[in-house]
């Protein structure tokens, strides 16, 4: 099948090329986070100034951000499944170079390149594909649409391409791309060595499909009117689909595309809030907020030290990974809930493995059971074992790991040093010191750690230490008193708290908390990084967050601006 590619592929990459989109650079401002000073730990009221590190990007930096990005390797699954109408992902792309993770949701359209090792890659999964499509009948039937089985000749091939390549394109075909494929359609017994000229003419054209530019790049050229361009009805449509579902436009988002209605405020309204509510948008929910607390990495999490943890199972790390999934799911999908219920649920997911740290009864064999735990214990994902035991030492808690998680994912803390430091792995406690003096001295006043640590890191961690290395809760380390109160530095001044429950009504209460998760969001749903001119729409869905709206509600309403339907345009 690989002779096929140099027949047609050039005429394609003329229209719009395959090579790498130009870089992108752009360089973040430094800067602390503004916060109104105040020398005591009451709260102080005032309005907080906007980020100081998300700087305006030049029309040109947002330009190459937006308009030629690759699909990611979810995506591609995703779109050839609907695109060729199968019945699950094809599971072709699991040797694909993996997509590159040097930003939070590793989907930035400026990182999405094609390089020559992806490419290879695309070509044996057009190869691989396109093969099923030429040998499978049931395939082949799907793709036949019930109006082309009274036609003939071109007419038929065009009334079977015509859908195939709307789905593949994002757009219907120009009169040049449909002449072209169906040319090579009819090539298809020759090229092939089928005689039936159905099964070669679709085996051809999918081959040569699944290695276009205009499906592998989510291409968007606008108006070109301004530097400000307006995407196009269909490139619109596009965007919402990947950004909801990770594929492509149904049938009702192309007709809403074909009709204009895409374009007004309420046809925009209605379907980013279609797509939201259907199942499909389940994944990018639940997905935002594993990233956001790295739930994927439990499964890392090492064993912990007999003395605290006298039966740690083989298996811990898998189950902490579905203990986290199966809890964000039920809070974010089938609760309709958002980043105030995570936090705050009086509940988790408990199986054999997990059972003892929580103190109550384990279910049988290997089931997981939504079970209440002590309100006086828990509060939320954040007191839950995956959270604690991952981001502590083998015996000893830490309080520095569990603060930088929260610091840096929920509260966009800026908590890098002017002086780069790399602070010494904690000792275990001695005498009668306990593991938050053991932090305090490395990193508390008077060190060099103290910049990033003593306002953010540290009491954000300190909110913590009622729990051990394995997540056990525990009144005492190493026989003193355990410590959980604090005083944290948000953007409208210090709060004071003490212990997990507090905390995590402060941040909830906190502008920090709901404007960087929105920041985060909006990042992800747009698949670029943040402008400073997002902020007007950053401010306004965090104040939506901290009245408790559902995570739903927040992406259908940031789907729903108007700045989805706009890029840079190259201009300086």
């Amino acid at each position: 099948m690989r002779a096929i590619t140099s027949l047609i592929l050039a005429g394609m990459i003329a229209t719009i090329g395959c090579s790498k989109p130009p870089s992108m650079s752009t360089t973040k401002k430094g800067g602390k986070n503004p916060v109104v000073k105040t020398e005591d730990s009451t709260v102080v009221t005032g309005e907080p100034e906007a980020w100081e590190d998300v700087e305006v990007l030049k029309p040109n930096s947002l330009a190459l951000a937006t308009a030629f990005p690759r699909l990611t390797q979810l995506q591609w699954e995703n779109s050839v499944r609907d695109i060729l109408l199968l019945d699950k992902n094809p599971n072709l792309s699991s040797l694909f170079p993996g997509d590159p993770q040097n930003t939070f949701f590793a989907n930035d359209g400026n990182s999405l390149v094609v390089s020559d090792g992806l490419w290879q890659s695309y070509i044996k999964a057009a190869e691989d594909m396109s093969d099923r499509i030429g040998n499978e009948v049931a395939l082949q039937t799907k793709l036949i649409p019930t109006a082309a089985a009274a036609l003939t000749g071109d007419a038929k091939i065009k009334a079977i391409l015509t859908p195939l390549l709307t789905r593949a394109y994002r757009r219907p075909p120009t009169t040049g791309e449909l002449d072209r494929l169906i040319a090579m359609y009819k090539k298809g017994p020759e090229l092939t060595g089928k005689t039936d000229a159905q099964k070669a003419g679709l085996q051809t054209v999918v081959y040569l499909i699944l290695q276009s530019p205009q499906f592998l790049y989510r291409i968007e050229i606008g108006d070109k009117k301004t530097d400000l361009a307006t995407l196009t009805a269909y490139e619109v449509a596009a965007r919402l689909s990947y950004a909801a579902w990770n594929s492509i436009p149904d049938d009702a988002l192309f007709k809403a595309a074909a009709s204009g209605a895409i374009l007004t405020e309420e046809g925009l309204k209605t379907q980013a809030a279609r797509l939201m509510k259907d199942p499909k948008a389940d994944y990018v929910l639940t997905h935002f907020y594993s990233k956001i607390f790295g739930t994927e990495t439990y499964a890392d999490v090492i064993k912990k030290d007999a003395e605290i943890a006298p039966k740690w199972p083989s298996t811990m790390g898998k189950s902490l990974v579905t203990e986290a999934d199966l809890f964000i799911n039920e809070v974010v999908v089938k609760e309709n809930g958002g980043i105030n219920e995570l936090l705050s649920a009086p509940y988790a997911f408990v199986n054999a493995d997990t059972a003892p740290f929580y103190k109550v009864a384990a279910p049988a064999g290997s089931e997981f059971v939504k079970t209440n735990l002590n309100s006086k214990e828990r509060i939320g994902i954040l007191t839950q074992l995956g959270f604690l035991a991952r981001r502590s030492l083998e015996k000893e808690s830490n309080a520095i790991r569990r603060g930088v998680l929260v610091s840096d994912k929920l509260l966009c803390a800026d908590i890098t040093s002017d002086v780069p430091t790399i602070l010494p792995e904690l000792a275990a406690p001695t005498g009668t010191k306990t593991a938050r003096d053991i932090v305090n001295e490395i990193s508390g006043p008077g060190t060099c750690g103290a910049m990033c640590h003593g306002d953010f890191i540290n009491p954000s961690g300190y909110a913590f230490e009622n729990y051990d290395a394995a997540g056990n809760y525990r009144t005492k380390d190493n026989n003193q008193p355990i410590n959980a109160a604090a005083n944290l530095r948000l953007r409208r001044g210090l709060v004071a708290y003490d212990g997990p429950q507090e905390f995590v009504k402060q941040i909830s209460a906190s502008r920090d908390l709901h404007e960087c998760t929105i920041r985060k969001a909006v990042g992800m749903l747009y698949a670029r990084e943040v402008d400073k001119e997002d902020l007007t729409l950053i401010q306004n869905i965090a104040k939506k967050s901290s009245e408790s709206l559902s995570t739903r509600e927040l992406f259908t309403d940031i789907l729903s601006d108007s700045r989805i339907k706009i890029r840079g345009n190259g201009g300086q």
